[in-house]
Parts: C-alpha cells; sequence; structure tokens
C-alpha cells in the first residue's frame, strides 16, 4: 500500500504570469496559515471543505462556499476581501519583494474582479465560435504567446 498526494498549482494557470500568481497565492497563504495561531483545519469540518471544494468545482468563483466563520460567501468576495489581504501578509513573512507581491497578487485581483479565469475564457470563447474546439485551441496558443495573463485575453481568433 502507498499514499499518492498531488498538489497542481502551477498547472493551473494558462500563462506564465497566471502560473506564478497561483504561486504566489498558494504560497503565501500556505504561509500565513501554517503560521496563524488557530489551526483553519479546527475552524472548519471536513465535510465543508469537501462540499466547498464541489461547490467551486462545478460553479466557479460567484459560487458561495462556507467558510471559517460559518457563514455563507462568494468565492469572489472571500478572495477580495480575505484571502488576498492574508496571501500577501504571508508573502511579506516569507521576504518575497513587494513589487512581485502587488504584481502577482494583482494579477489575481484582477482575475477575479473581471471574472475571467481560464474556465470561465475556455467556455466563452466555445459559446462564442460555436464549440469550435479547434479555433479554442489556436486562440489559446496565441494567447499564451503574448505573455498577457488569462483576464487580458481576447475571445479572437
Amino acid at each position: 500500500p502507498h499514499i499518492r498526494i498531488e498538489h497542481r498549482v502551477v498547472a493551473a494557470g494558462p500563462s506564465h504570469g497566471d502560473n506564478i500568481a497561483n504561486l504566489a497565492l498558494y504560497y503565501g497563504l500556505a504561509y500565513y496559515y501554517a503560521n496563524i495561531a488557530e489551526p483553519a483545519e479546527d475552524k472548519l469540518d471536513f465535510a465543508h471543505v469537501r462540499d466547498n471544494f464541489y461547490t467551486a468545482a462545478q460553479h466557479g468563483i460567484n459560487s458561495h462556499i462556507e467558510w471559517t466563520d460559518n457563514k455563507s460567501i462568494t468565492i469572489q468576495k472571500l478572495v477580495l476581501d480575505r484571502l488576498l489581504v492574508e496571501a500577501e501578509t504571508g508573502l511579506h513573512k516569507l521576504g518575497i519583494d513587494e513589487h512581485d507581491i502587488k504584481h502577482y497578487l494583482g494579477i489575481i485581483e484582477q482575475r477575479i474582479n473581471n471574472g475571467q479565469t481560464g474556465t470561465e475564457w475556455q467556455r466563452q470563447f466555445v459559446e462564442l465560435h460555436n464549440g469550435d474546439m479547434q479555433l479554442m485551441t489556436k486562440s489559446y496558443f496565441n494567447n499564451q504567446k503574448t505573455n498577457q495573463p488569462v483576464h487580458l485575453w481576447d475571445f479572437e481568433s
């Protein structure tokens, strides 16, 4: 018997900037939560974590989840009002450069503000182009070559 644990932060972003922004958010939050007095796992039971995971996966950033204060909140509001601040605190404590913190967490903030994640971009592209997956792949590739984060991508072919 064995156990396999995977964590795919880097694979979650469609551009290099998105990847680094995802890593900054993750490591900032990981450091923050690893160093708070009351562990987060004491504030939210596994059943809620599981339900939050599936809700977010199915409905995206506007879905309502239950957070550590046992109140329902949209992922968008949670990220903007709380998680970005906590990630920034963690990154500061890790000694990350202020300019880098602002730049990469700014990508997360802008992505959340305009609602254009990689998944949303794909969904909207397919809808706008009558399900043409080949055209979506071509456009995805062309957008990646611009080195722009996904929240700045257009829907042109």
